[in-house]
């Protein structure tokens, strides 16, 4: 007499489950947009990193190619918060890595160009963040770990492009901070840094190609196992990020486009390089090339696959906008640069509403483990109904 409603609730109970996977995604993982907004006076924003909180950090710039364009605005928001309120505008300059104490690194806009390390409560010009260079004209911060070590490029007096890795607290300037080059090579350029110090980059072989490197905590280009070479067929390569057990993603290509192999993603193992088989990510279906620019902690890496923004899971790489819910509308993903340990990714979108370039986070809402929940309760609803039967 009682098995009707029982049943029912257990199946409203699925049914809801499944719902709350969102409207419009088409894959295994749902993601919610929003919208972190542009900083008043400028036309369009750029978010490049996310830290375990959700902080995220880029740039609002003019896009409008005006003659006197309005300097662009270094940006920080509050976890899981926008780039519109004023607390998130950091001064001038472009923002790019941020790291769990929301500590966050680029290069500042006033004309100077030199690498930044900010702290909370600090905006570009404050004392103390502006790291220096090695010896020449400009320098620029692209990453930072938990511990505040800075890397990225910077000139030397010679005029030559080079690597650096700062230490916790100091400059670019200081003894010590060059990664130099491979033998033959003449430039080095470093995008990202794990907590244990491993840097990852390009840098210049002897034949003038690009070839990725990988270095130790306290290493440098030279060292033993830095170069990571390219994928087969290709004659280059440049990485994009690493993650703590040093996973490194970035891209290999051909020098000569012209019936050379294109460009294709890869994700080397920790200790690895990309000789391996399994580092060439590949493509979308039907796509001609792709880039990976980040990669958190479980190898999850987001990217670029034929103008699509891609996600690569570990297993099977996807067009995020296949996996977008109802807040996806309107809006035409562009690769996204970074993404954290929860999922969490942020880039920039085209905003059909009013044409201009947005940056964006997504939240990942839904995933395939609440479809195993919701057979587990089914289950569990007739287990118990079959055990209220024998009584």
């Amino acid at each position: 007499m009682h098995r009707q409603p029982f049943l029912l609730a257990a199946f409203s109970f699925a049914i809801l489950a499944i719902g709350a996977r969102g409207v419009g995604a088409s894959g295994p993982y749902v993601y919610h947009l929003t919208d972190l907004g542009i900083a008043t006076g400028e036309s369009a924003s750029y978010a490049y990193g996310i830290n375990s909180s959700g902080q995220s950090v880029g740039y609002s710039q003019d896009a409008t190619m005006m003659m006197n364009p309005a300097p662009p605005v270094f940006q920080a928001s509050s976890p899981n918060g926008l780039f519109t309120p004023a607390a998130a505008n950091l001064g001038a300059g472009y923002g790019y890595a941020i790291n769990n104490s929301g500590q966050a690194t680029g290069f500042d806009g006033n004309n100077q160009y030199h690498a930044v390390r900010i702290a909370p409560g600090q905006s570009v010009g404050s004392a103390g963040t502006d790291l220096g260079t090695l010896g020449g004209s400009l320098s620029q911060g692209y990453g930072i770990n938990a511990s505040g070590q800075v890397a990225g490029w910077a000139y030397t007096a010679g005029g030559a492009q080079i690597a650096f890795r700062t230490s916790a607290t100091g400059l670019v300037s200081d003894p010590g901070t060059s990664l130099g080059t491979f033998s033959g090579g003449n430039t080095s350029f470093a995008r990202g840094i794990n907590a244990s110090g491993q840097t990852v980059g390009y840098g210049t072989t002897a034949g003038n190609f690009r070839n990725a490197f990988r270095t130790s905590a306290t290493g440098v280009l030279s060292g033993p196992g830095a170069d990571l070479g390219v994928l087969a067929g290709r004659t280059d390569s440049d990485a994009y990020g690493i993650n703590a057990s040093g996973q490194v993603a970035g891209v290999s290509f051909a020098s000569s486009m012209m019936g050379g192999p294109s460009p294709h993603a890869f994700r080397t193992s920790a200790t690895g390089d990309l000789t391996d088989a399994a580092a060439d990510l590949g493509t979308l279906p039907g796509d001609m090339y792709s880039f990976a620019y980040a990669i958190n902690d479980t190898g999850w890496v987001v990217g670029d696959s034929g103008g699509h923004s891609m996600l690569q899971d570990g297993t099977t790489m996807y067009d995020l906008s296949t996996l977008m819910d109802a807040s996806g509308t309107g809006w035409q993903l562009q690769p996204m640069r970074g993404i954290n340990n929860s999922d969490q990714i942020v880039g920039s979108a085209y905003s059909q509403a009013d044409g201009l370039y947005h940056a964006v986070r997504l939240d990942l809402v839904s995933s395939p483990e609440p479809s195993s929940c919701v057979a587990a309760c089914v289950a569990g609803a007739g287990l118990l109904f079959r055990r209220r039967r024998v009584k």
